[in-house]
């Protein structure tokens, strides 16, 4: 089956194909509202993988985000992290909703296991995207800037200025 191996430990409901019906976001695959298989995401494992030049599934990962990432781009984004390491194509990516194709994808040969969009930089446009490898405690260069954890956090005015102190 195309869709095994591509769930995550959470779901997402949306309507990536604009039919006005929400579809079932699991990960590298996606289900149409009618139940059928949508789509299953694939893309070819890089250098340095377990099998250069092969077609793999993106596979299972631990944190995912459906939203508008990029407002330039028509539709919605999904950015998911991958923990197959080099029997995966990407240690992150984002992939458009509709058709589950990779728009940014990063190899990592790693357990990616952290990751997370946000509006951490309010003066770029769009969505900003980052991941951590566990081992290395790095972060991909293509994505900026390091995201500590799964989800952003957004402060009110009064608390940033006081460090985190109640006033």
């Amino acid at each position: 089956m195309a869709d095994t191996t591509q769930g995550f430990h959470s779901l997402s409901a949306a309507d990536v194909d604009g039919d006005g019906k929400h579809e079932i976001v699991y990960g590298s695959a996606t289900i149409d509202h009618d139940g059928s298989l949508l789509y299953s995401s694939f893309a070819t494992l890089p250098e340095g993988s377990a099998a250069p030049g092969t077609e793999a599934r993106l596979g299972h990962g631990d944190a995912m985000h459906v939203t508008d990432i990029d407002p330039d781009r028509p539709g919605l984004e999904i950015f998911t992290v991958h923990e197959g390491a080099t029997e995966a194509p990407y240690g992150m990516a984002m992939r458009k909703a509709k058709t589950g194709d990779v728009i940014l994808g990063v190899y990592s040969g790693r357990d990616t296991g952290r990751g997370m969009v946000g509006d951490v930089v309010p003066e770029s446009r769009g969505l900003s995207r980052g991941r951590v490898c566990p081992v290395a405690r790095r972060v991909c260069s293509a994505c900026t800037p390091r995201p500590g954890g799964r989800s952003p956090m957004r402060f009110p005015a009064p608390i940033r200025a006081s460090a985190g102190r109640p006033t």
